[in-house]
């Protein structure tokens, strides 16, 4: 929800710095919920081509709020990497564990922590000790590395390890998880540490056949005939109300109407009452009252047509694996931006428009 409430005060707001805290909070918290998930094996990820130096360029604001404020983050990053096949939210978990690790490793002395990105080739030394043997091939590799206090000889034979951990309050689940995470995408990695002499991870993640373009195309949202911005509505089942209210309030300001249920039942009864109004509905996968699928029975019923996005804080496969319905346009993972749930109802209700105007054309699309 980003620019949500902080666009409403101005930028010497005190309540600004507080509001940046908050957030901050809130996406750790989700990542550690993620941690468990992506641990427990039932968290494989979707997979697409990403850039990996956009990628960190994009964390670094909440990478330098994360760490310690004897640190400095330093950053040397290839412009012309090409992509690799990733699921981005996992890889900003992999290089949020690793920079947290390296501020924690400062105590109360200054540091420097530096991340950097390169291609190489699998004929080079590329993570001498690392988990995994990887073929000869074109790789990016991330690294991280800090002058920190550096890893025992005992403990760095240990440190990817489920549960196991050498901090007073730590969870033991960081490196495993970034260990699971790089096998999955089929890399590898290793560690270089010594007492007193800092610590540098490597992480290799092998290159897709195609590069990535830096510049994104926004998608066009859904017109009128004149050409104007259409008014859509959306109806927003959701039962976390802090979540339905903000959403909702955001979609309003970029001109859509929003009816908001916070349970199965009243959702159902919008559903049918206001059947002939709703463009689009957006719909979490787990509501106390009626269950979701009753509900996409519900809608395929009496509405056919209507375009159907759902969120969840699952992943899209244990989501989409036990329902079918071509009325299902979309899906958004939770924790989400608003941004990205605007463009997603954009797509859709693009999308619909050019069908109609085929249909109408005489054209199918």
């Amino acid at each position: 929800m980003r620019n949500s409430l902080k666009t409403q005060l101005s930028a010497s707001c005190a309540a600004v710095e507080e509001i940046q805290t908050i957030k901050t909070v809130a996406i750790r918290a989700a990542e550690i919920v993620r941690e468990l998930i992506v641990y427990s094996g039932q968290d494989q990820g979707d997979l697409e081509p990403t850039d990996v130096s956009r990628l960190v360029e994009e964390m670094l604001q909440l990478l330098r709020v994360s760490i310690s404020k004897r640190a400095v983050l330093k950053t040397v990053l290839d412009k012309e990497l090409p992509a690799v096949r990733a699921n981005p939210a996992q890889i900003r978990q992999v290089l949020m564990n690793l920079i947290v690790n390296a501020s924690e490793s400062f105590g109360d002395k200054d540091g420097l922590i530096n991340i950097s990105t390169s291609l190489v080739d699998g004929s080079e030394d590329l993570a001498r000790g690392g988990d995994m043997q990887l073929p000869q091939s074109k790789y990016v590799r991330l690294q991280v590395s800090d002058t920190g206090c550096g890893i025992a000889e005992d403990a760095r034979a240990r440190i990817f390890d489920p549960f196991f951990t050498t901090k007073f309050a730590g969870r033991g689940l960081g490196l495993a998880v970034v260990q699971g995470i790089v096998r999955a995408h089929g890399g590898s990695m290793d560690v270089r540490s010594a007492p007193g002499q800092g610590t540098t991870f490597s992480i290799v993640l092998p290159c897709a056949s195609q590069r990535m373009k830096r510049d994104l195309v926004a998608p066009k949202p859904a017109s009128s005939e004149h050409g104007e911005p259409t008014a859509a509505t959306v109806l927003f089942v959701e039962d976390e109300e802090t979540l339905r209210l903000a959403v909702s309030k955001m979609l309003r300001k970029r001109e859509f109407s929003v009816i908001e249920a916070a349970d199965g039942r009243t959702a159902f009864d919008l559903l049918r009452n206001h059947k002939d109004n709703i463009d689009v509905l957006l719909l979490d996968m787990t509501l106390p009252g009626t269950p979701s699928e009753e509900l996409l029975r519900e809608a395929k019923r009496i509405r056919p047509d209507m375009k159907i996005i759902l969120t969840s804080a699952y992943q899209r496969e244990m989501v989409m694996d036990r329902i079918e319905s071509p009325q299902i346009r979309g899906f958004i993972r939770k924790p989400f931006q608003l941004n990205d749930v605007v463009q997603l109802l954009r797509e859709v209700l693009a999308s619909q428009a050019e069908r109609a105007s085929g249909a109408a054309s005489g054209f199918l699309v």
